[in-house]
């Protein structure tokens, strides 16, 4: 089961002199570049994003055991080496953040990102980069809640945390390796650009591909735990890229704000395949030609609803022979390694992509099946499902070519 949210605030912070107290709260791109001298030697400023997701949308699907009666928050839920809410299935949920390129600007070949679990409150607020006069009322490089109420970044100040198993007194010379920040303004006692818990930072390596998907699973471990407030997170580019004198170029990302299709979004993913079969009769998805289709697409579904789509395969053409019911009319199931996949019917773009864990059809007496939760699908817009059939070496894929539209 793969089931998208999306945020309940973002904003962008630059760090140049002229903008380090304006406030994006409600730009409608989320921007990572770096500006520096035309000399190349000397580093002007950086720019960072900051995105957040309500977490009470994600922890009622563990409460109810949604698709999986397995799974609940306070269950075991294993990421990385620190166990906090985990299935006696075996498999572990994931939680991936997704960004959707709108401009992408001399760009390496290869490039790295982070995100890191934000350790401070912060307000949106109301401002774009080119108001004018400048919004300084909401977060920025310099404030976490505006300039005319003064909060600074400047770290948990009191008690102390959990990171990677170890406790950390925090702000301290000692955690510096533990919270980041740009390592410019630090005199004062206070930090700039936002501040992090580095230890639960993921970076990824990205080739050839200007969006980003990347697990934070262990920010939600974090934030679920009660070991950190959920203070969103924080995306930006490696911190020795930041420092260094060297172009990276610029990444320009849709915002929660864009009136386009491409908002960021959260996608919780867990396990919920079961497969029985019973006694029926397997489908030969070998040596025939089949069709595969949806038997209960009913072509309209609310948001927020949550359906059985029945998935049925037979042969294109069947051998004929004498009998009281039809061939076509017998169930057969198709191969436990069956999975589905999720296009916008006017883009064709990936909306939930084809996944062996995640995405993995079930079966039971009745024949193969799937639960979807229409939750982060757009109202009044069309989908479809494609279905990929594995068996040994043999790899096909099948357009059900059955569209469904979704409204409020």
């Amino acid at each position: 089961m793969i089931v998208s949210i999306f945020p309940s605030k973002d904003a962008t912070l630059y760090e140049a002199a002229v903008s380090e107290s304006v406030n994006t709260g409600i730009d409608e791109i989320l921007e990572i570049t770096k500006v520096i001298s035309s000399s190349g030697t000397t580093q002007v400023s950086n720019t960072r994003a900051l995105v957040a997701f309500d977490l009470n949308t994600v922890s009622k699907y563990f409460s109810d055991g949604v698709g999986s009666p397995n799974m609940k928050v306070g269950d075991d839920f294993e990421v990385g080496n620190d166990t906090r809410v985990s299935r006696s299935s075996g498999h572990e949920p994931d939680f991936f953040l997704n960004l959707f390129a709108t401009e992408a600007k001399n760009i390496p070949i290869n490039y790295h990102m982070s995100v890191a679990p934000v350790s401070e409150s912060w307000d949106m607020g109301v401002g774009r980069h080119n108001n004018y006069p400048q919004t300084t009322e909401g977060v920025s490089w310099k404030y976490r809640d505006g300039e005319n109420v003064g909060s600074r970044w400047n770290g948990p100040g009191v008690g102390k945390l959990r990171i990677t198993g170890s406790w950390l007194d925090e702000p301290s010379a000692s955690a510096q390796d533990t919270v980041f920040q740009s390592g410019l303004d630090f005199a004062d006692g206070c930090y700039t650009g936002s501040i992090f818990y580095s230890g639960s930072a993921v970076t990824k390596s990205y080739q050839d591909s200007d969006d980003m998907r990347v697990s934070v699973s262990k920010s939600i471990a974090l934030w679920f735990s009660g070991d950190s407030a959920n203070n969103g997170l924080l995306i930006s580019r490696m911190p020795n890229e930041e420092n260094d004198a060297k172009r990276y170029g610029s990444l320009m990302y849709f915002s929660n704000e864009t009136k386009t299709i491409y908002k960021p979004r959260l996608d919780l993913c867990w396990y919920d395949s079961t497969f029985d079969a019973g006694s029926l009769e397997a489908l030969d998805v070998q040596n025939k030609d089949i069709t595969v289709y949806l038997d209960n697409n009913y072509g309209t579904y609310e948001t927020g609803s949550a359906p059985r789509f029945r998935v049925k395969g037979r042969e294109k053409y069947p051998t004929k022979t004498f009998g009281t019911a039809s061939a076509e009319l017998e169930i057969k199931y198709l191969p436990s390694t069956t999975f589905y996949s999720l296009i916008d019917s006017k883009t064709k773009e990936i909306i939930i992509p084809f996944d062996i864990n995640y995405t993995k059809v079930s079966c039971d007496s009745d024949g193969n099946y799937f639960d979807f939760r229409m939750q982060g699908l757009y109202p009044e817009r069309r989908y479809e499902f494609k279905v990929k059939v594995v068996s040994g070496s043999n790899v096909n894929y099948y357009d059900t070519n059955q569209p469904f539209k979704i409204v409020r």
